[in-house]
């Protein structure tokens, strides 16, 4: 309503801790208004995966790699030294960071 109504240049949250909180800010982002705003985890990586987060940081999702290209990445010198898991954004992040 708010966005309606006066459309500010920049909005302050105090945390998105859930999916409602997320997919608000992203309409806020669709608006074209800056948003700041934090998230709490314990790594960036537990962050990424919280799907509740995707409506703001864009979805993800687990790929295999083939044996080569996941050496390839690692910089592993030998086979067996890498993981072949890994995770690719399937969607946009609504924000820059």
């Amino acid at each position: 309503e708010v966005l309606c109504n006066v459309t500010p240049a920049a909005m302050i949250c105090d945390e998105l801790r859930d999916n409602e909180a997320a997919k608000a800010a992203a309409a806020v982002g669709n608006h074209g208004v800056q948003l700041i705003a934090t998230a709490h985890a314990e790594t960036l990586a537990e962050l990424v995966n919280n799907k509740a987060m995707a409506p703001v940081l864009g979805d993800f999702e687990e790929c295999t790699l083939s044996d080569r290209e996941a050496m390839r990445r690692s910089g592993a010198q030998r086979w067996g030294n890498f993981s072949k898991v890994r995770n690719q954004r399937i969607g946009e992040a609504t924000f820059d960071a």
